[in-house]
């Protein structure tokens, strides 16, 4: 029903999660504004967001129609004409209604969650890519009320250093790799605003 999952880790540590569809919706839009000729970096695409960011139209980013589609910006704007939402009318108004739908749903999933955890949910670590675009991390901050930080960009990465340096007998458990993690990279905090 809730489609939740267990994730193995580290030393027999299990981790509690929901995928969430994340970035692949503007990914796919963008192949097809590449497509057209309009071709926006990632520091573009968050300018324009920017600059559209009251649009009101949200989707549900984990629906179905939106794994494949063929083309994933005419896909979300029939989304928004069927269920009576304005339609964006250019590409800064697609981005923002992607963002504010992610975040609506991260909210939801939080809040999920926490109806699950024995522990209360204070603050959100996003790593990878995401972690990059502060635009996105400040709307999730401010959505879901609570501080998020952003960083490291390149976890997988570092996950697999660290990993490498305890069966190589550097580091001792996880303890120790997320001492050395956390005093060697920085991270940037979103505080929730309003």
């Amino acid at each position: 029903e809730y489609n939740l999952t267990n994730e193995g880790g580290i030393e027999g540590t299990t981790r509690f999660l929901k995928n969430i569809t994340g970035m692949w919706l503007l990914e796919q839009s963008r192949k097809t504004w590449e497509s057209e000729g309009r071709k926006y970096s990632y520091a573009e695409m968050v300018d324009m967001a920017r600059e559209a960011i009251g649009f009101p139209s949200t989707i549900d980013p984990d629906d179905p129609r939106f794994a494949a589609p063929k083309d994933m910006y005419a896909e979300i704007k029939a989304a928004l004409k069927e269920s009576g939402q304005k339609v964006p009318e250019n590409d800064g108004e697609m981005i923002s209604c992607i963002y504010h739908s992610l975040t609506k749903r991260y909210k939801e999933v939080i809040g999920m969650l926490q109806g699950f955890a024995s522990f209360k949910i204070e603050k959100l670590h996003v790593i990878g890519g995401g972690s990059a675009n502060g635009l996105m991390c400040q709307l999730t901050a401010d959505a879901l009320g609570i501080p998020v930080i952003a960083g490291p960009m390149e976890g997988t990465a570092i996950g697999n250093i660290m990993l490498q340096a305890k069966v190589s007998g550097l580091v001792g458990d996880r303890w120790d790799m997320r001492r050395i993690i956390g005093n060697s990279i920085q991270t940037i905090t979103y505080e929730p605003r309003g």
